[in-house]
């Protein structure tokens, strides 16, 4: 990581709440191109906003599948 790239995390870091890294909290991600922005991990529901992990037999089927074959 460039250090351009480290001053532009530093800077938006210290815009977040906590620098812990939770789940349900936003965090700091650098895309390709070297952007810095503020990104929620996770999908968005409606009934349960909270999501621990994917197995790879769900891949090809249920909410996984379109993220994993469009997205990744």
């Amino acid at each position: 990581m460039s250090a351009g790239v480290r001053g532009k995390v530093s800077a938006v870091a210290g815009t977040l709440a906590s620098s812990l890294v939770r789940k349900t909290a936003p965090g700091i991600v650098v895309l390709a191109d070297e952007r810095v922005e503020i990104m929620r991990w996770g999908f968005t529901r409606h009934f349960n906003p909270v999501i621990n992990n994917a197995r790879s037999d769900k891949l090809v089927s249920g909410m996984w599948a379109e993220a994993f074959r469009e997205r990744r």
